[in-house]
């Protein structure tokens, strides 16, 4: 007994050819398939680090906005500051 992993030549002879040529066209066909992917794929992701930073920009701006807007001081009953700012658009018109 020869081989387990030996390739079986009298069985590739017996072969049918249009067999051959139909399984060889759809290895070539998946190949460019998924060439044709891997392509698109790089292309989508080439601009990946510049939208990223962007994206981080956008979130540290946001993050600085809500950070002012908290350190504000609010409005309450016992603050008259709005009250005299309000009181003073006439004048300031």
């Amino acid at each position: 007994m020869g081989p387990v992993c030996a390739f079986n030549y009298e069985a590739l002879k017996r072969l049918d050819p249009l067999l051959i040529t139909a399984s060889s066209i759809t290895l070539i066909a998946t190949a460019l398939d998924l060439s044709k992917s891997i392509v698109n794929l790089v292309k989508s992701t080439i601009h990946l680090p510049e939208d990223l930073q962007s994206l981080s920009q956008g979130i540290e701006d946001f993050q600085r906005t809500l950070a002012t807007a908290e350190s504000t001081p609010k409005a309450d009953s016992d603050n008259q500051r709005p009250r005299e700012i309000v009181a003073a658009l006439p004048i300031l018109l």
